[in-house]
């Protein structure tokens, strides 16, 4: 599809209101994926926790365009996608979601936006279940294992090198640790919009092969200041680690991880306090080209608890199915949970189905 993008001026102004190029040889593309889950959570103590059930979406159409520039030999990609998730309202997180302008020399790629990069949002030992291994929801709070602390859905610029059949490494920095932009084209420019948000969040980050093939290595660091309002020495800045190695043998791949996570906190207060650190083993078995089997046990940690008297670790193994209905995959996944939160005796079990399809 034939792209133009006109220029509209304001006579006697300084102000760019678009820009003027005719993109004969860009190619704009449309598609879209879904994901309906049904999930039950149920808490072994009536006590501490209870059980309940219901359905999640995700739902989210993406918008793409890519050409060349008419400087040297760059070329562009540039694109934004609308998200809609169960529990969303209409904000700004659903125009967040993917939105970039990429420059690209051959294997340098400097992008702008958000939600674009490669990153460590990810757990590298659940292959074939759905989402985080963090057992979330038994007693009403999220889990200790590590989901992510990763900065690449804040708005910011990043480069990524790619070493042909060896890997990528990436750098990602966010000014401001909100995900939402502040304004257009700074317009009410409020001095509040960026002092009373958190510092400056970054990642460094390598994932590829080494040249090995049916390797796949993820090395990250995230460098995370905390708010300028957080004075006491408990505070922690919001630092983290993701290392992991899968390693693909056929039908049969296996996987080791270990994160960490600082600046945290396992129940929800706002101390931010602690460290937590996740290690996670997995396998997955290809039944047949459709059909594929996966088991996961992880282990999270807190120091939030004291020498007298620690947090205990939480255990959560995983058992999970795929299937391939062609233009449909189905997951289901069981999680068995103990000490959830690192809180003693809340266990429990997670159950849950997923339908996805792209468009």
């Amino acid at each position: 599809m034939k792209n133009k993008l006109l220029t509209s001026a304001l006579v006697g102004s300084l102000s760019l209101i678009g820009l003027a190029a005719t993109q004969a040889s860009a190619q704009t593309t449309v598609s879209g994926n879904m994901a309906i889950t049904f999930g039950a959570v149920s808490a072994d103590n009536p006590v501490t926790g209870n059980s309940y059930q219901g359905f999640g979406r995700e739902t989210q159409l993406n918008i793409a365009n890519k050409g060349k520039l008419n400087v040297g030999d760059l070329s562009y990609a540039a694109g934004f996608s609308l998200e809609f998730d169960g529990g969303d309202t209409n904000n700004s997180d659903q125009t967040q979601e993917n939105m970039y302008i990429d420059f690209i020399s051959g294997n340098t790629t400097i992008t702008v936006g958000s939600d674009h990069i490669q990153n460590t949002d990810t757990n590298s030992t659940n292959f074939v279940g759905i989402g985080y291994i963090r057992p979330d929801g038994i007693g009403n709070v999220d889990g200790t294992y590590p989901a992510t602390n990763s900065p690449y859905s804040l708005n910011g610029v990043g480069i990524t090198q790619a070493i042909p059949s060896f890997g990528a490494i990436s750098f990602y920095y966010a000014p401001n640790s909100t995900s939402i932009a502040g304004n257009d084209i700074l317009n009410s420019f409020k001095s509040t919009q960026v002092e009373a948000g958190n510092n400056s969040q970054s990642e460094l980050l390598f994932r590829g092969n080494l040249g090995v093939q049916g390797l796949n290595v993820i090395l990250g660091r995230q460098f995370n200041d905390a708010p300028d309002t957080q004075t006491s020495t408990t505070f922690k800045d919001k630092d983290g680690t993701h290392y992991s190695a899968s390693y693909n043998f056929g039908k049969l791949t296996a996987g080791v991880e270990r994160k960490t996570q600082e600046g945290s906190d396992t129940n929800g207060a706002a101390t931010n306090s602690e460290k937590r650190t996740g290690k996670s083993a997995g396998l997955a078995y290809a039944v047949t080209k459709d059909l594929s089997l996966g088991l996961t046990y992880a282990e999270g940690k807190t120091d939030a608890g004291t020498t007298a008297a620690p947090r205990p670790d939480e255990i959560v193994k995983i058992i999970a199915l795929g299937y391939n209905l062609g233009p449909v995959a189905v997951q289901a996944q069981y999680k068995d949970v103990e000490n959830a939160s690192s809180v003693a005796a809340n266990d429990g079990t997670i159950f849950a189905v997923r339908l996805s399809t792209a468009f």
